[in-house]
């Protein structure tokens, strides 16, 4: 037998040239098409239903813990990746400096208060000065206006009683002076018996008589000018009062504006007893923060604080990683229409295969990444290229999505895939 032959008959008995059975070559081929057509299906379905990105990473707050004051660390009590509860102490800075400022500051405190207390009772004391000054300046001038009104009237009594005086003696004179001119001559006729002895003897008697009169009323002259001066110097002395009493008028004045002036120096002592109020109050906060606790709780990173360490304000010294935890997942500009809050979502971890969670779309950002990036793109100089912009997404994962231990895994900046179901 020839060679091509059996060459003919080794390919009838393969099927094929290629030594393969013929069902063989039509399976295979329908087998890869149909699972091509399948998986695409599914790929297809996925794309229809889903969102997806795996531009996602797991996020939190980390904050970052430091000193409000200068001074030497005294103790550390964490350690790196510790678990803290809220409000435990971390970090205890080194006090007895703090604690001599707030000894100083209650002790200013109290000379401040003390001072304040003496000049709200000096306002009292001068008060009562102005007062008794206003009393006694009060009585000098009703005591003065009240002499002067009396010697003023006597003065005038005294006066008028002066006046009727003079006039009676000018007219008693005048009788006196007619009673001696009548006694000269009856005093003649006498002498030539014309006229008996007694009518010379009643004009004696009548000579005598205006003489006496005359007397009386230039004592009573007398009188009247002794009053008259009495007056007047009552009138001095009650001048001189009512002048004392401006004095004192003057001195409640003063006494008054002193109690003005007490009240300011009170307001003033007030204020700076709120002052060292204040500084006792920031004292107490400086000796409060020389204890530096956790405002959250979470695991603690990044430490770089020993203790016998000098620090600053505004340094440093840890960083808390609080439990909470959310997806940050940004999605393509061009995915954002198919997206809106309260949508579900599935999470797949990189780190954990196997893996899914579920959660819940909350929040868009109100602007792109490039926008919050520190040198934000200026498409309006130089040359433009379009690129598809990035919007950050923020998906909170479900409570009961993943158990303590799991949670405990995931570390904020983890990769993740987010799948958010659109339809």
């Amino acid at each position: 037998m020839s060679n091509e032959a059996r060459q003919a008959q080794l390919q009838a008995a393969n099927g094929n040239g290629r030594g393969r059975p013929a069902p063989l070559r039509i399976v295979l081929p329908l087998l890869i098409v149909g699972g091509a057509l399948f998986y695409g299906w599914k790929w297809w379905q996925h794309q229809r239903l889903y969102v997806t990105t795996d531009n996602a990473q797991i996020n939190t707050n980390v904050l970052p813990v430091g000193s409000q004051l200068s001074g030497q660390v005294l103790e550390v009590l964490v350690g790196e990746n510790d678990e803290v509860t809220e409000g435990q102490l971390l970090v205890r800075l080194d006090p007895a400096a703090f604690e001599i400022r707030l000894q100083q500051a209650e002790a200013q405190l109290h000379v401040a208060r003390q001072q304040s207390a003496a000049a709200e009772a000096l306002i009292a004391v001068s008060a009562a000065q102005a007062g008794a000054l206003d009393s006694t300046a009060d009585g000098a001038e009703q005591q003065a206006s009240a002499s002067i009104s009396g010697a003023k009237a006597t003065l005038e009594q005294a006066t008028s009683a002066r006046d009727a005086a003079e006039a009676r003696i000018r007219e008693l004179q005048a009788a006196l002076d007619q009673a001696q001119t009548h006694l000269g001559r009856l005093d003649s006729l006498y002498a030539a018996s014309i006229i008996p002895r007694q009518q010379l003897d009643d004009a004696i008697a009548a000579r005598e008589t205006a003489q006496a009169r005359l007397d009386a009323a230039q004592d009573e002259l007398q009188s009247a000018e002794g009053r008259i001066a009495q007056a007047q110097a009552g009138i001095e002395q009650a001048t001189a009062l009512q002048a004392g009493s401006e004095g004192g008028r003057r001195s409640a004045l003063a006494a008054r504006r002193q109690v003005g002036y007490n009240e300011a120096q009170y307001e003033t002592a007030l204020a700076t007893v709120e002052v060292q109020e204040a500084a006792v109050a920031q004292a107490r906060l400086d000796l409060a923060h020389c204890e530096i606790r956790a405002v959250r709780s979470g695991r603690i990173g990044r430490r770089n604080v020993e203790a016998g360490q000098q620090v600053s304000p505004g340094q440093n010294l840890l960083a808390i990683v609080p439990d909470e935890i959310w997806i940050e997942a940004n999605f393509k500009e061009t995915q954002m229409s198919r997206l809106h809050p309260q949508q579900a979502a599935e999470i797949e971890i990189d780190a954990l295969p196997g893996l899914k969670l579920s959660g819940t779309v909350d929040s868009f950002s109100p602007a792109s990444g490039a926008t919050f990036s520190l040198i934000p793109p200026e498409n309006a100089t130089g040359n433009f290229t379009k690129v598809v912009q990035r919007i950050p997404v923020r998906i909170r994962l479900d409570d009961d999505a993943i158990d303590d231990t799991a949670r405990r895994m995931l570390a904020p900046g983890m990769s993740v895939v987010v799948h958010v179901r659109a339809g």
